[in-house]
C-alpha cells in the first residue's frame, strides 16, 4: 500500500488528524507523509540586503515548519509507524498539494478540519475545498472527536437511482471503498440511500387525494437499486438503509442519530471541466455534517 499523505494546517488543530493517521496507518500497515507549506510575504520581497539572504531567510524559515514538524513524527514513530516529513516554500498549498502529487504516489490524503457544534456547521477552509473539488485521491477530513477504540461506525452515502449527471461508477466506487474499509479496520459499515418525494407530489398534474400509491412506488424502485447496488459489491441487503426526506436536512440527521464516526461521500468530473465537482447536493449538506469525511473519487 501507497504512504497516506498527512497534510499539516498551521491554521488548525492537528492533534487528531495525527492520531487518526497514526491509527490508520498501524492498521493498515502502511507508513505516513506528513507534509506542510510555509510562506510570508515580506519574506518573499526582495530582501534589503542581498539576493542570497533572502533565499536564506525563507530556507530558515521553511526549516522551523519542518522542524515542526519532524517533532510531531516522532511522536508518531514511536507507536511504530514509519513517517516521512517534508515542508515547502509556497503560497498555496493547494498548488504544492497537486505538485508533489505529480511525483510521489499516495492511498489518500488526511487533513485536519473543525465543526463549530453551537452554530451546526463545518467552517472550511479554501484548503479543504481545493481538496473537496480538484484532489484526485480521497481525501479524509477530520474533526476534533475521536475514534472509538474499536467498533467504528461508517456510513456511506448513495444514490443509486441512475441520473444524467451522475456515473454509475461512483456509487460503486463508494461502496466499495466503505467495504474494504469495514474489511480492513473491522468496522461496522451502512450504505444510505435518502430520496426526496415531495417534486412528485407537489408538481403532480393533476393532483390526487391519496398520493400513497406514488409514495410506495416510489420507495419500491430507490429500494429496489439500493439493493441492486448492495448485491453488485457483495454486501447483504441488511446493510442498506433506505429514508424518505431532504437530502440537504436527513443525511446529517441519520448519521448523527447513528452516531456515524465516518461519512463516504462521492465527488464526480463533468464533461468539460477540468477539475473535480462534488454533486450540488453533496456541497449543501457537507458544512452540516459532524463526523469525519471521507470524499471519494472517480474518473
Amino acid at each position: 500500500m501507497n504512504p497516506i499523505l498527512v497534510y499539516f494546517d498551521p491554521a488548525e488543530d492537528n492533534v487528531s488528524a495525527f492520531k487518526k493517521a497514526a491509527y490508520l496507518a498501524r492498521t493498515l500497515n502502511t507508513s505516513l507523509f506528513l507534509f506542510t507549506t510555509g510562506y510570508n510575504s515580506s519574506l518573499a520581497n526582495n530582501h534589503p540586503v542581498d539576493a542570497e539572504s533572502g533565499i536564506r531567510s525563507r530556507d530558515a524559515f521553511i526549516g522551523r515548519l519542518e522542524q515542526s514538524l519532524t517533532e510531531e513524527a516522532n511522536l508518531i514513530r514511536e507507536l511504530g509507524v514509519d513517517v516521512s516529513v517534508k515542508a515547502v516554500w509556497d503560497k498555496s498549498p493547494w498548488h504544492a498539494i497537486a505538485t508533489l502529487l505529480e511525483t510521489e504516489w499516495f492511498e489518500f490524503i488526511i487533513k485536519g478540519t473543525h465543526h463549530q457544534n453551537v452554530m451546526q456547521r463545518t467552517f472550511f477552509s479554501s484548503t479543504d475545498w481545493d481538496l473537496i473539488r480538484c484532489s484526485p485521491l480521497p481525501v479524509l477530513l477530520v474533526k476534533s472527536e475521536p475514534w472509538p477504540a474499536e467498533h467504528l461506525h461508517l456510513t456511506a452515502c448513495v444514490d443509486p437511482i441512475e441520473h444524467d449527471d451522475q456515473p454509475k461508477i461512483l456509487d460503486k466506487a463508494i461502496v466499495m471503498q466503505g467495504k474494504a474499509w469495514q474489511d480492513q479496520l473491522k468496522s461496522t459499515l451502512d450504505v444510505l440511500n435518502v430520496y426526496d418525494p415531495t417534486p412528485f407530489m407537489v408538481y403532480m398534474d393533476p393532483p390526487i387525494p391519496d398520493t400513497t400509491p406514488i409514495t410506495e412506488a416510489l420507495a419500491a424502485q430507490h429500494q429496489e437499486a439500493l439493493n441492486a447496488l448492495l448485491n453488485e459489491c457483495g454486501l447483504p441487503p441488511e446493510q442498506g438503509r433506505l429514508e424518505a426526506g431532504t437530502p440537504t436536512a436527513t443525511i446529517p440527521d441519520v448519521l448523527y442519530e447513528g452516531n456515524t464516526h465516518i461519512v463516504i461521500m462521492g465527488a464526480q468530473t463533468r464533461e468539460g471541466l477540468g477539475r473535480w465537482l462534488i454533486g450540488h447536493t453533496a456541497e449543501k449538506v457537507l458544512d452540516r455534517i459532524t463526523c469525519d469525511i471521507l470524499v471519494i473519487k472517480t474518473g
